[in-house]
């Protein structure tokens, strides 16, 4: 564990609505001591050293060996135990796993143990200098990011929750996280006063505040808007994490399920379509269901019934001819459309989250990089009966 990895274990349980220099200057203060005659190296760094240190873009070899000598395991055991018991259980609860004979009867002890080797394990390294990083090979595929956070890269699709950026980015041949991690509900928070927001915003975020249901990948801009903790930042981060698993859920639910490959053959078309196909009129279809199932969202209504409309007999017509020469089931294609949709019936979303929902579903397991042409497909299923129910008059 190096020195960015310990300070953004801490920091929601310890430093919750500090600055993260500030956070990494306060954590250098209290496991040093200085004679004194002596100035110290802490005071001569700026703080966006300090910061640096915290995120991992600097390297703390060169300060480790300024302020080795002058490190006082015992002051941040002090440090420690004078923080609140729910905050020590805390700490216990994230680093028992990388500390050797750590236990609740000694948390402060063996946190400050931990502080101190990383401390000294960085004052031990050469520091790299530029010529090294030009000749440096690097590692194929190497990814610096945290294992834990795989799932939650995954849940937010890699990209800030909050303004959309991406959170990691690849340079040559290696990925680099540009990530914050947050606690949405500080692990710190005093029982009382997390029972109250909760209440008032309405939403909990479960019963283990160290769990991945209280966590978020932030880009650094949005994390550092949303560092200082309040009801506000509470509500704005919870309904976004409502939001994610909600999404990541749907995604689990259906992506097991897969489409015949004949469906290719239905979604190449619409590439190779040269003439739009002659729209026709609803009373040219026996029975126009869209109108009967889509009742309440007039925009999924129009749009679905454009497709339908425009390219039903175009696409029942490629089914028959495809299905005739045994390159596709129809009746097995069928069959997964309406067990896609069941599936995410079952999920209480609303019909434009199916919609989509099956859109994205049939654009992953077909691998088509046609979306328009997926949403085609999915209308027709609409209107086929296998995607949503009609409403009785």
């Amino acid at each position: 564990m190096d020195f960015s990895e310990f300070a953004k274990i801490l920091h929601p349980i310890i430093g919750a609505g500090s600055n993260v220099d500030d956070f990494a200057c306060e954590l250098f203060e209290n496991i040093v001591e200085y004679p004194g005659q002596d100035e110290s190296p802490i005071d001569k760094k700026s703080m966006k050293s300090y910061k640096a240190y915290y995120l991992g873009d600097r390297k703390i070899t060169a300060f480790s060996k300024e302020i080795r000598k002058y490190v006082e395991p015992t002051s941040f055991e002090r440090y420690i135990a004078d923080m609140p018991e729910e905050a020590q259980m805390s700490i216990y609860q994230v680093l028992a796993e990388h500390v050797s004979g750590m236990t609740d009867q000694n948390i402060a002890e063996k946190t400050a143990e931990l502080f101190k080797s990383i401390i000294y394990e960085a004052s031990t390294k050469k520091r790299t200098s530029k010529k090294d990083k030009e000749n440096k090979v690097p590692e194929a595929n190497s990814l610096v990011v945290g294992e834990k956070d795989y799932y939650l890269l995954d849940e937010c699709n890699s990209s800030c929750p909050l303004c959309g950026d991406k959170l990691v980015k690849t340079i040559g041949e290696n990925i680099k996280n540009r990530y914050r991690h947050v606690y949405i509900m500080p692990p710190s928070i005093a029982s009382y006063e997390r029972e109250e927001i909760e209440a008032a915003v309405g939403i909990k975020v479960g019963d283990n505040l160290l769990a991945i249901s209280n966590q978020l990948l932030l880009c650094e801009d949005c994390a550092d808007e949303n560092e200082v903790f309040s009801k506000d930042v509470y509500n704005r981060l919870a309904n976004i994490k409502v939001e994610l698993m909600k999404r990541k859920n749907t995604v689990d639910t259906i992506d097991e399920i897969a489409v015949e490959e004949g469906i290719n053959l239905i979604l190449k078309s619409f590439t190779e379509m040269k003439d739009a196909p002659i729209e026709i009129k609803k009373d040219d279809l026996e029975v126009f269901r869209v109108d009967r199932k889509i009742p309440d969202n007039i925009f999924l209504r129009e749009t679905v019934t454009g497709m339908v409309l425009r390219y039903y007999r175009h696409i029942e017509d490629l089914f028959k001819r495809y299905e005739r020469l045994g390159l596709l089931r129809f009746n097995k294609i069928k069959n997964e459309i309406s067990q896609c949709f069941e599936s995410l019936d079952e999920q209480d979303l609303n019909q434009q989250e199916i919609f989509d929902a099956m859109v994205q579903w049939l654009q992953k397991q077909s691998k088509c990089k046609n979306l328009p042409a997926c949403e085609i497909i999915i209308a027709f299923f609409v209107q086929n009966c296998e995607v949503f129910y009609e409403i009785a008059e």
